[in-house]
């Protein structure tokens, strides 16, 4: 008799079973899956804003050096402080001098529309004949 009652009360006792567990974590799994791999392009997109913003701060340094020495600097080191590309920490492409300079970076998508963009020429290692890279000039 006693056997009969500890299996009635273990038959009453309330809980999630282990395949009710599973279920919950694998469902779990798949959409934080989903949510990383969403934020992945958000990422990218606000790395190549960052990209375009310096490469905006670095044309308003160059124009304040070229109205004090009326000349752009040789190389970017010549400037106060320059912002480096957010993913790889690198310098961004440069070639200037006398009157002129080209000044570029390589984007991880499309470059947005609307953009300063130019097609021409190339700042140090970045081919601006490219699609995903942004390149401004004098």
């Amino acid at each position: 008799m006693k056997t009969r009652k500890i299996m009635q009360h273990n038959k009453n006792r309330s809980g999630f079973t282990l395949i009710e567990m599973l279920v919950v974590v694998a469902i779990i799994g798949l959409l934080s899956s989903v949510v990383v791999v969403g934020l992945g392009s958000a990422r990218q997109n606000a790395r190549d804003a960052r990209r375009i913003s310096d490469l905006r701060q670095i044309q308003n340094a160059l124009e304040v050096y070229y109205s004090s020495n009326n000349a752009y600097p040789a190389a970017l080191t010549d400037l106060p402080s320059v912002p480096k590309d957010p993913s790889t920490g690198d310098d961004y492409g440069y070639t200037g001098g006398d009157q002129t300079y080209l000044l570029g970076a390589t984007l991880e998508g499309d470059i947005p529309s609307g953009a300063n963009h130019i097609s021409t020429g190339n700042a140090d290692t970045i081919d601006c004949s490219v699609t995903t890279s942004y390149c401004v000039q004098s």
